[in-house]
């Protein structure tokens, strides 16, 4: 009985009927913590403030998780919520079970917390407002957000346990390596699940920063340093404006060319991992290659 409401459309179409269709914009908004351009860029930043290890333990959590849950909706293939009484619905077509926004947001967010950079109710906050999203906006039935946020949950759990240590002793050239095929995993699974040509803007953010970790790793060698806040806001600001400004391109364009969304993505990949890391070393807000402690290989 309980399983079958989880994947009923009744309980969506009671909550959007308390809520109303006005809000939709605010749902989108809501279960933006959970797309993973949004992540993408979130990830990217990390590496702009954070030492080396940290970053790339969060975004190799995120994307075998994101991985993870693109391989369950191709296995279980369940359809969306469909039916006239539903105020809103998605016309995505790709399969609904587990919910990848919720996936994406607990690996992502939950990561976050798990290495105390936020707090823990702040991380469930958030994943708890994108599972409430995807249900109002009739994305999801609630099964697959609730199943989604367990999945991701115990996929956490593995890699604290048992992934998380070996990239924290491991050199930070095979971090990277390991990050890149992580990223290279991801965005071999996410275009069959995802509607174009939104499945080719993912493709190109993925493999843009496959390179760009890489190249910046072994050629640039980035750490940050301690700065004023004001320089960090600053730092925030010229690496942010450099990915939209690129992204933007892709907006102002008339026309919608999958390989321009997949250059454009790719690009503000490059940017975000290599370019402004080098940009920000000429600043003085970062140490170079040369200033590094040696790093036994694992």
């Amino acid at each position: 009985m309980l399983l079958d409401m989880m994947f009923s459309t009744e309980p969506i179409i009671e909550v959007q009927n308390l809520i109303g269709a006005d809000l939709e914009w605010l749902g989108h908004g809501m279960a933006l913590f959970g797309d993973s351009r949004l992540v993408l860029v979130l990830a990217v930043m990390m590496f702009w403030f954070m030492s080396r290890h940290r970053p790339y333990q969060v975004l190799a959590a995120s994307l075998v998780g994101a991985a993870l849950g693109s391989g369950l909706k191709l296995f279980f293939d369940v359809g969306r919520p469909a039916g006239p009484d539903l105020l809103l619905s998605t016309t995505t077509t790709s399969p609904a079970f587990p919910s990848g926004h919720v996936m994406l947001a607990t690996c992502f967010w939950g990561a976050l917390a798990w290495y105390g950079f936020i707090p823990k109710w702040l991380s469930a906050a958030i994943i708890g407002m994108v599972m409430f999203a995807r249900v109002y906006l009739g994305a999801h039935f609630i099964g697959d957000v609730v199943f989604g946020a367990l999945i991701g949950f115990a996929w956490l759990v593995v890699f604290h346990r048992w992934i998380g240590p070996l990239l924290e002793r491991a050199n930070p050239r095979t971090v990277s390596t390991v990050v890149a095929l992580a990223m290279a995993g991801s965005f071999a699974i996410l275009p069959i699940t995802s509607a174009f040509p939104f499945g080719w803007e993912i493709v190109g953010g993925l493999v843009g920063a496959g390179v760009g970790l890489i190249l910046q790793e072994r050629k640039v060698g980035f750490d940050p340093v301690a700065v004023a806040g004001h320089w960090q806001l600053a730092k925030a600001g010229i690496g942010v404006f450099g990915i939209l400004l690129v992204i933007g391109i892709d907006f102002v364009l008339p026309f919608e060319i999958m390989i321009v969304e997949l250059a454009m993505y790719f690009m503000a990949a490059i940017w975000g991992l290599l370019l402004a890391p080098i940009l920000f070393q000429r600043l003085g807000l970062g140490t170079d290659k040369a200033d590094r402690e040696p790093v036994p290989a694992s």
